[in-house]
């Protein structure tokens, strides 16, 4: 991120030397470094936030102080709302992501819960057998089965 944060440093160098009837070509530059910036994978919403500001506010310093013309103002104006609009975009990205995050560590924790119920309930081999989606039936030979019904046991 530091590196696009100097990118758009150098970028908006050439503001001062352009003519402005190219100004939008540093635009589209810092426009394109944001956009980058708002899509590193696994960079908190925070970074992309310091970033955006690190880049914002040199932006409208310099544009609004080397020239009072309406293409300044509209091209900062501009730069603002597309920085909102990416900024809004990783902040929905990065809520998303926790949500899902935090369910897949429900689910597993329900998971793992199911399994301690289950092999606290079922014999070792039973549970495996579960597991693994086959079914085995147990034969045993000379068995006997008693049924008793036991007054006042519930």
């Amino acid at each position: 991120m530091t590196l696009y944060i100097i990118a758009s440093l150098v970028e908006m160098l050439n503001v001062t030397d352009i003519n402005p009837n190219y100004i939008y070509i540093p635009v589209l530059g810092i426009m394109y470094i944001n956009v980058v910036i708002n899509h590193i994978n696994g960079l908190p919403f925070g970074y992309i936030l310091i970033g955006s500001l690190f880049i914002m506010v040199p932006w409208i310093m310099l544009v609004l102080g080397s020239s009072t013309s309406t293409s300044a103002f509209e091209t900062s104006f501009f730069v603002l709302v597309f920085m909102l609009i990416n900024g809004a975009a990783s902040w929905t990205r990065e809520s998303y992501d926790r949500r899902a995050y935090n369910l897949n560590k429900l689910a597993e924790r329900e998971i793992n819960n199911t399994d301690k119920l289950l092999k606290q309930m079922m014999p070792t081999h039973v549970v495996n057998h579960l597991k693994q989606d086959t079914t085995n039936t147990d034969r045993y030979k000379d068995v006997t089965i008693l049924f008793s019904d036991i007054v006042g046991f519930t």
